[in-house]
C-alpha cells in the first residue's frame, strides 16, 4: 500500500480524527491523484487562512478524494430496521419518504428507489446532491443489508447502524443538533417537538408515536403537563 493509500484509506472519516479534508486534498494533489484546479487551490487557501470550510465545500472535497481511493471490500451491514421505517411511512401515505442524517460534516440523505428503478424498494444513501451530481455512499437492499460504495466512510456506516438500532434516539439527536426534523426537514418550533427532536406528524408517519410522546412529555415542566 502506498503512502497516499495509507493516509486516505479511511478517506473523509479521518476528518473526525484530526485530518481535515483540506489537508487530505493537499496530499491527493501532491501525489497526482486529483487533477489540480483553481477551485481546489482556493479551498486550500481558504482553509489555511480561515481555518475551516463550509459543509458544501467539504462535501466537494470528499467526493473528489473518494474517486482517487482504491476500491475497498464491501461488507454488508444489517440495518433492516431502517426498511421498517420507510415501510411505515409509505403505508402512511408518504409518496417519497426521506430521512436526513449527517456523518460528521457530510450530509446523508436516505431515499427509497421507485418502482421503475433497477432496485425497487431499496434505499439509496447519498449526500443529497442532484441526481447526476451527488455522492453515493451505497444502498440498503430489500433484505435489510447496507452495501457500501467505496465512498462510504466508517462514520457513514456508524450513523446508519445507530439509526437502525434506535431510530428515536438517532432522530432526536439530529433534531437537537440541527433544530430540524430529520424526516421532513422542517424547522422545529413547537416546544414539544423541540424536546423530542422531531414532530408528531412525522412520528406518526414513521411509527414512532410512543417514543415521541414519551420524550416530549418527559421534557415538559410538571406544572404544564
Amino acid at each position: 500500500m502506498s503512502a497516499f493509500q495509507e493516509m486516505l484509506r479511511v478517506d473523509a472519516a479521518e476528518a473526525s480524527d484530526g485530518a481535515h479534508p483540506a489537508v487530505m486534498l493537499q496530499a491527493a494533489l501532491a501525489h497526482g491523484k486529483v487533477r489540480p484546479s483553481d477551485f481546489f487551490t482556493s479551498l486550500i487557501y481558504q482553509y489555511e487562512t480561515k481555518g475551516d470550510l463550509s459543509d458544501k465545500q467539504i462535501a466537494c472535497i470528499t467526493k473528489a478524494i473518494s474517486k482517487a481511493l482504491p476500491a475497498r471490500t464491501s461488507v454488508a451491514v444489517d440495518v433492516s430496521q431502517i426498511l421498517d421505517l420507510f415501510a411505515k411511512a409509505k403505508a402512511s401515505g408518504i409518496k417519497y419518504p426521506k430521512i436526513r442524517m449527517s456523518a460528521g460534516s457530510v450530509p446523508l440523505v436516505l431515499s427509497m428507489c421507485g418502482s421503475k428503478s433497477k432496485s425497487p424498494g431499496a434505499i439509496n444513501v447519498t449526500d443529497g446532491g442532484p441526481f447526476d451530481d451527488n455522492l453515493w455512499f451505497g444502498q440498503i437492499k430489500t433484505d435489510g443489508n447496507f452495501v457500501p460504495s467505496r465512498s462510504a466512510t466508517p462514520e457513514v456506516v456508524k450513523v446508519l447502524s445507530a439509526l437502525a438500532a434506535n431510530p428515536h434516539a438517532t432522530a432526536h439527536a439530529y433534531g437537537v443538533r440541527t433544530s430540524n426534523c430529520c424526516f421532513c426537514a422542517k424547522a422545529l418550533t413547537d416546544s414539544r417537538s423541540v424536546n423530542a427532536g422531531y414532530g408528531p406528524t412525522c412520528a406518526s408517519n414513521f411509527g414512532l408515536e410512543v417514543q415521541w410522546a414519551s420524550a416530549a412529555d418527559q421534557a415538559l415542566p410538571e406544572e404544564i403537563k
